[in-house]
């Protein structure tokens, strides 16, 4: 009797040692591969590894690749306001903030979010199992895994086996814009990080600035919107971890600035208007990039409303000190 129940004992725990090398091979896979190259990976996989405590909230304008000790820069392109609301919960649910800038800029509820998908739904996290965060539990990673897998199976296989509106400023239509942006594309490919904003043709920068003001024109009706109450619902519980939260509206060029003001049916003043009463409201510091000591010239950008990285360096100790000159 004795003997066969150390007998099916082992058995389990043999398959319980499987299954945690499997589990642990699986997740090296995960981390490794570059089947999962994609910025999505990318992003669900920097949330497992970096301290969020101190960090700038946002979209692509606060992207990761920029840098200020201190602070994990957490922007996800496009992100929307109802990613925002999950990202501080799984942020921050388990251990509290401390410092936190969350952008505050008016393409929040622009018209380019139109029928476009969330890149952070629930279960896109990796969930907290045993104080570990396996991407293998992450549902963006685990929809994908064996399909990945069953492809570079089969590319091995292949080496081994080889077989056979009517306006002031009018919209720039689809086609213009993208003839430009594959310009603008190319100059910067040519020139590398030597390459500045300034340096694309001046009448390319204004029909590339204008087809972005029009995609990031907020929405009408905005200000209400459950976009706006997901916002609102983010600041307010960052507040109620404890941290100190600061808006920031990134910069953009001079040119960027005044086609606001041009295109048919602006919404950019009503956001102005908005943003300020948002801050008043949850009693947070609101700071404008126009107000910072800097200059704003093109060659600070990349594009119409992207920083360089080496500007974005100068600039966030500049934004660090205003929104927390008190301690």
């Amino acid at each position: 009797m004795r003997s066969s129940t150390s007998s099916f004992s082992l058995r389990v725990a043999a398959f319980v040692a499987v299954l945690l090398v499997t589990a642990g091979l699986l997740e090296v896979y995960c981390r490794t591969s570059k089947r999962f190259s994609d910025y999505s990976y990318h992003y669900i996989k920097l949330l497992t590894e970096i301290d969020p405590r101190d960090a700038i909230l946002g979209d692509s304008h606060v992207g990761v690749s920029q840098l200020m000790p201190g602070y994990a820069f957490l922007g996800q392109p496009g992100q929307q306001p109802a990613e925002l609301l999950r990202l501080v919960h799984h942020l921050y649910d388990r251990r509290p903030p401390r410092r936190v800038i969350v952008q505050a800029a008016p393409q929040w509820f622009g018209d380019y979010h139109r029928g476009r998908k969330l890149m952070l739904t629930d279960g896109a996290f990796a969930p907290v199992f045993f104080g570990l965060q396996p991407l293998i539990l992450s549902r963006t990673y685990r929809t994908v895994l064996f399909d990945n897998l069953a492809a570079d199976g089969k590319a091995i296989l292949n080496i081994a086996l080889p077989v056979a509106a009517k306006a002031a400023v009018p919209r720039p239509t689809p086609e213009e814009t993208l003839a430009w942006v594959q310009d603008w594309l190319r100059l910067e490919s040519e020139r590398g990080p030597k390459f500045t904003w300034a340096e694309l043709p001046a009448d390319k920068r204004r029909l590339l600035t204008i087809s972005r003001v029009y995609d990031q024109n907020p929405v009408p009706g905005f200000a209400t919107s459950p976009a706006a109450t997901d916002y609102e619902k983010a600041i307010a519980y960052l507040q109620s971890r404890g941290a100190k939260v600061c808006l920031f509206r990134t910069p953009v060029t001079t040119l960027y600035l005044e086609t606001e003001k041009l295109i048919a049916d602006s919404r950019y003043s009503q956001f102005n208007d908005y943003i300020a009463r948002v801050a008043q409201k949850h009693s947070v510091p609101f700071i404008n990039f126009a107000s910072l000591p800097y200059t704003f010239d093109d060659d600070q950008f990349s594009n119409q409303d992207h920083m360089l990285g080496t500007t974005a360096a100068k600039v966030w100790p500049l934004v660090a000190e205003r929104c927390f000159k008190d301690g």
